[in-house]
């Protein structure tokens, strides 16, 4: 008997160490992005185009502005990607007295679950107005660190067609991957700022008053993913709140992660950052999800 329960307690304990490092195995598993965006790292990524014209194509699909991507094969880190999407974007940064444009690259544009590092797509900034390189990252990484809802950033060395072309910011992308790592939930509305300033209509996604009719808001604001609960009358009636409560402290904190707003508000103003809701109404993204359906603020 006393045999009997000296085996049985061996084998519990196995038993639960296996159990234990089955839990800290599945609890260390990294995040989609996390080999790419702990600490600071310079990538290799070389984009290979087939198409003789292929910048031609590129500028035609930009000027064109219907975000038409180009396919392209993608070595990065070594790894190679067929059929990746890559387009040019980008508002001011576009202006960049050279062919140093910025980038977006989806790797499931055409390739259905093709991700690098877990990820669907990435940015490709060109640092511009950043004789320094470091803004970017500087910014992100704060708001890493205080707990403010943001992307991640880095460094990589980009080659076209095997040539080395420039030096870029590399910038994880807002999306339901990025949504589910933040919230645990990627079914809500998610909303992204128009980035229109600048042009000869000013559209701005400003969260003024510009009637009832949910039709006023849609050239103001994107779009990105959404539940099947009418997304843009929830826009609409909190910006009818915001413009027009009598106690609206009382009524924000009910609609908005109040907490986290101020946050980043703070961190735009504090890292002087030109390109944000603070200064010109543009490049954030703002989250409703269930159940509460507050809004969340993403820089």
């Amino acid at each position: 008997m006393l045999k009997f329960k000296k085996c049985f307690i061996q084998l519990a304990l196995k038993l639960l160490l296996l159990i234990s490092v089955s839990l800290i195995s599945e609890n260390s598993k990294a995040a989609p992005g996390d080999s790419l965006f702990s600490g600071i790292k310079i990538h290799t990524l070389n984009m290979i185009f087939s198409q003789p014209n292929y910048w031609d194509s590129l500028v035609y699909y930009y000027e064109q502005g219907d975000e038409q991507y180009l396919a392209a094969t993608v070595i990065a880190n070594g790894i190679t990607f067929n059929n990746v999407g890559v387009r040019l974007k980008g508002n001011s940064s576009y202006t960049h007295p050279n062919n140093k444009k910025s980038f977006r690259l989806s790797f499931n544009e055409f390739v259905s679950g093709q991700k690098w590092d877990g990820l669907k797509g990435v940015h490709l900034n060109n640092f511009w107005n950043d004789p320094t390189f470091i803004r970017e990252k500087l910014h992100l990484d704060y708001c890493q660190n205080a707990g403010i809802t943001a992307p991640r950033a880095n460094y990589v060395r980009v080659y076209i067609n095997d040539t080395l072309f420039a030096f870029y910011s590399l910038i994880e992308h807002v999306d339901k991957t990025f949504l589910d790592a933040k919230y645990g939930n990627e079914d809500g509305d998610e909303f992204k700022a128009v980035d229109a300033y600048g042009s000869t209509s000013h559209i701005v996604s400003d969260f003024r008053w510009y009637g009832n009719d949910t039709a006023l808001y849609t050239n103001r604001y994107e779009l990105k993913s959404e539940l099947e609960t009418s997304p843009w009358r929830r826009l609409v009636n909190f910006i009818d709140t915001l413009n027009h409560s009598a106690n609206i402290h009382s009524s924000l904190s009910s609609l908005v992660n109040l907490n986290a707003f101020y946050k980043a508000m703070s961190a735009d103003i504090l890292m002087g950052n030109l390109d944000a809701y603070v200064y010109n109404g543009r490049n954030y993204y703002i989250y409703f999800y269930h159940p509460e359906y507050k809004l969340n603020w993403i820089v």
